[in-house]
């Protein structure tokens, strides 16, 4: 049932007309503020979640979106907003999916709790097998658990070593 209703969220997200904005900032690896024709906006990247800033490989993944898109013309797809009101979009930077690439890139996961494109763990896990961005470190600890283990200091977080393209998706399905 649930993956009917996400299947449905993202096709009707799909249909909706892009939103075009310039990129002022970058908070984090997943978060943009953008210039949009009715003011300044918050974006969060959806299906993914990048190291907090704080976080090992957090720096690195700020740095690289910095880097990639600081000053361009994106466009956003949104699917909804966020607790603090932010628009969650997926982003398109040159006919590239923006959010894709940080995953790609090995500077993003796949975030299992929002993702409802198994094309994440796909990328995810090429990236982890290359050894790119936050894969080429020794431990990997998901940003949704760093945060919730209160930035770190959690006793037990998932042993991502071993994760596929098939165990993410499976993780992906369950939530």
């Amino acid at each position: 049932m649930l993956g009917g209703v996400l299947l449905a969220l993202h096709a009707w997200a799909q249909d909706r007309p892009l939103i075009h904005g310039t990129v002022t900032g970058v908070l984090d690896g997943d978060t943009l503020r953008i210039q949009l024709v009715t003011g300044p906006t918050v974006v969060r990247l959806a299906h993914i979640d990048a190291p907090e800033y704080r976080q090992p490989g957090g720096r690195e993944a700020r740095a690289a979106l910095h880097e990639h898109v600081i000053g361009q013309e994106v466009a956003l797809n949104v699917f909804s907003r966020d607790e603090n009101g932010w628009l969650v979009a997926v982003a398109y930077f040159a006919n590239e999916n923006l959010n894709g690439w940080m995953v790609k890139q090995g500077h993003a996961w796949a975030y299992r709790p929002d993702a409802d494109d198994p094309d994440y763990c796909v990328w995810e896990n090429g990236a982890r097998l290359l050894k790119r961005g936050l894969w080429a470190r020794e431990e990997w600890l998901a940003p949704w658990e760093w945060r919730q283990g209160g930035k770190g200091k959690a006793i037990r977080y998932t042993d991502y070593r071993e994760a596929t393209t098939a165990s993410c998706i499976a993780e992906m399905q369950a939530i």
